[in-house]
């Protein structure tokens, strides 16, 4: 959750540069919002493969308890940055990159959510603002945009994560989708429903703030 503020500048800052890119190639205009969308998608992809899939299912383990060395009972000994990308590495040589990137795809549907907010949605929002406003729309009305806008993308990603995490655990190592879908509505589409947005409201506060 800590990282959430500097992970949101740093999506910002390679969804611009992607954006610079697709307008030198693509054609796009510098305002197009097709244009900030395609640099959304290819900053989500970025970030998702070659970033956090392997991270998330990590942390996703810690969490459940399921690592190796919780699973025996045994400290975490080595270096606090470097231990994790061993044992991400013996896992892949025990388990295959499969396994590692189980999870990927509603990852991925939740990055774009969250990274389209932050890079699309925030600045048409900040426009609409200001043109309304005449140009001077005060700082508690940005900031109440800004956040409202990163609150609707973490309720709307709410069952991107949810199927995420219950991907990554070992629990579910080997599912594919329609399998987590029947378990998430088995009890019936109520509870499922509730299932895939448990934790929402917590999400998009989080999402909220980092938007700000």
């Amino acid at each position: 959750g800590t990282l959430l503020v500097p992970y949101s500048m740093a999506v910002e800052s390679l969804s611009n540069e992607m954006r610079r890119k697709a307008v030198s190639i693509g054609g796009f205009h510098e305002d197009d919002v097709m244009g900030h969308f395609a640099a959304a998608s290819g900053t989500s992809v970025l970030v998702t493969f070659l970033g956090l899939q392997p991270i998330e299912k990590k942390m996703t383990m810690d969490q459940m308890l399921e690592s190796s060395a919780q699973k025996n009972g045994a400290a975490r000994r080595g270096n606090p940055f470097l231990q994790p990308l061993v044992e991400i590495s013996a896992y892949t040589k025990v388990h295959g990159v499969r396994a590692l990137y189980a999870g990927a795809i509603p990852l991925l549907l939740r990055e774009l959510c969250y990274i389209s907010s932050i890079t699309v949605a925030n600045p048409i929002a900040t426009k609409y603002l200001e043109r309304t406003s005449g140009g001077g729309g005060s700082i508690v009305q940005g900031t109440a945009a800004a956040f409202s806008v990163g609150a609707m993308a973490g309720m709307v990603s709410a069952p991107f994560q949810t199927i995420n995490a219950m991907m990554k655990s070992e629990a579910n190592r080997g599912k594919r989708l329609p399998s987590i879908f029947r378990e998430i509505f088995a009890p019936g589409v109520f509870d499922g429903v509730h299932r895939l947005w448990f934790g929402a409201g917590i999400r998009s506060v989080r999402c909220g703030m980092a938007g700000c």
